[in-house]
């Protein structure tokens, strides 16, 4: 999973490292500081930029339905997705 330059773009794309191929794009709406595809491929994560809202998003990879924002209340700049996949 990549991030868009944060001082440019709000956008998260996954990529298919086998074709080259983009596998799916996600838009947090803010700037993006960090991004995190969990261990199956199930789901992406998404970490708002300092010019953000203080918040963590997560999708489904697959359908890119949002399943989740997580306050990240000023934790830091590091978004990870545990074995789990949460």
């Amino acid at each position: 999973a990549t991030a868009s330059d944060p001082q440019e773009h709000c956008a998260v794309r996954v990529w298919e490292l086998a074709t080259g191929k983009a596998r799916g794009s996600f838009d947090p709406g803010v700037p993006v500081a960090g991004v995190a595809l969990s261990r199956d491929g199930g789901r992406v994560a998404a970490l708002a930029g300092p010019r953000g809202d203080d918040r963590a998003t997560v999708w489904d990879a697959a359908t890119g339905n949002e399943l989740a924002r997580v306050p990240q209340g000023g934790a830091g700049g590091v978004v990870a997705l545990g074995p789990d996949g949460k």
